[in-house]
């Protein structure tokens, strides 16, 4: 793949910046993945859910040594606003892959690989397209603690969310080339870019505020 272009970049981030979010906002997280902080593998990438201001919110759980976190420069209290590139492959057997692109403000690339035939996939590519924005939980598994960046969408990433959600609901449920493809993928990604493979989950999701169960719920 090409690298994401300066000027591309550039032109989104500004897009953004118009699309900036209040600051107040109130967020709840899913109290399963709260409460398995400890356990979580790192190096991965959880589809789940957030509930920010009463509205359901595609987030993607990323789950991060302290070595990763100190090369992409990302702290709880001052969590960067990454620039984002969304891709849809697939292989001639019909597997597809979802290959997100972060780009951090010192220009190093975190890829996250997710499979588009699991309903959680299928669940938060809907949710892009309704919601318009986008939420991602840096969990540092050594020391539990949480980087949250609730990002807007803009017009090219909303019209992406929907055409694949679309696709994705047409997919099989289930794939046995995926881990193959994410493999051949990865095989090709640069050794400076760290790759953050889908991990699984089919719980529902009860939702959490300031330590407090059960604030509200939604269907796995």
């Amino acid at each position: 793949m090409k690298p994401i272009k300066t000027s591309e970049l550039n032109k989104k981030q500004n897009q953004r910046n118009e699309l900036k979010l209040q600051i107040s906002m109130e967020i709840l997280y899913p109290y399963s993945l709260i409460r398995d902080m400890r356990v979580l593998p790192a190096k991965h990438v959880i589809p789940c859910s957030l509930m920010i201001d009463d509205q359901e919110t595609g987030c993607l759980f990323i789950t991060c040594m302290e070595k990763d976190l100190q090369y992409y420069d990302i702290h709880p209290s001052t969590p960067q606003e990454p620039s984002m590139k969304f891709r849809m492959m697939w292989d001639q057997k019909g597997t597809h892959i979802v290959d997100v692109w972060m780009q951090f403000e010192n220009t190093r690339i975190l890829r996250l690989f997710l499979n588009p035939h699991k309903s959680q996939i299928k669940r938060w590519l809907s949710l892009g397209e309704k919601t318009k924005k986008l939420a991602f939980v840096f969990l540092n598994v050594e020391n539990q603690l949480l980087a949250t960046v609730i990002i807007p969408t803009d017009h090219d990433e909303s019209g992406w969310f929907k055409r694949n959600s679309e696709l994705a609901l047409k997919l099989k449920k289930s794939n046995y080339g995926y881990f193959a493809l994410s493999k051949f993928i990865e095989s090709d990604v640069p050794e400076d870019e760290i790759v953050f493979h889908h991990y699984n989950t089919r719980k529902g999701q009860y939702f959490i505020k300031e330590g407090v169960k059960v604030v509200s719920f939604v269907n796995p």
